[in-house]
């Protein structure tokens, strides 16, 4: 199985911070989540963890499922946790604007997405963001890096692959 050291080099005090890994519902939120409770030092946990997730009326209803065992996992293996979910729909968002926007510039996701989402983070004064990026995504992590340089904080998932998540997460949650 996995080893902190093998995946990072030392790991973060968090004992002082209010963290959010924002939940997708995919696999590499999930096991950002269980390589934290796993893998953390007891007395480095997060003084708040703080879980997020938009649930789109489009997504599987298996996804939703996924999402409640991650908090009830959450709430289990965590002090103090905050969830926030919010609930929406793409094609309602297309609906009222009347249009179809094209997909390399898409103000739905600034709407429905990122908009709540720094509310979110501003209202609740996250300090630490988690999130699941894997080997294969390190383009995508160095732009969302370049942007948000404070708050961003790429978890020991990084050197890991989408099977290692898998792994992680189906033993840690079943």
């Amino acid at each position: 199985m996995f080893n902190l050291l093998q995946i990072s080099e030392t790991p973060k005090d968090y004992s002082d911070a209010r963290v959010l890994i924002p939940l997708s519902g995919g696999i590499n939120s999930a096991a950002v989540l269980c390589f934290l409770a796993k893998y953390q030092p007891k007395e480095m946990m997060p003084k708040e963890l703080h879980l997020f997730y938009i649930h789109f009326a489009e997504h599987s209803p298996d996804t939703f499922k996924f999402v409640k065992d991650l908090i009830r996992y959450a709430r289990r293996e965590f002090e103090n946790v905050k969830v926030k979910i919010t609930r929406t729909s793409v094609l309602r968002y297309f609906e009222k604007e009347g249009f179809i926007p094209h997909p390399t510039v898409s103000p739905c996701s600034r709407k429905l997405k990122i908009i709540p989402f720094q509310t979110y983070k501003t209202e609740n004064e996250i300090d630490t963001e988690l999130i699941g990026f894997v080997s294969e995504d390190f383009r995508r992590f160095k732009r969302k890096e370049s942007k948000v340089k404070d708050s961003i904080s790429a978890y020991p998932i990084l050197e890991m692959t989408n099977a290692n998540c898998f792994e992680i997460v189906k033993e840690q949650i079943g």
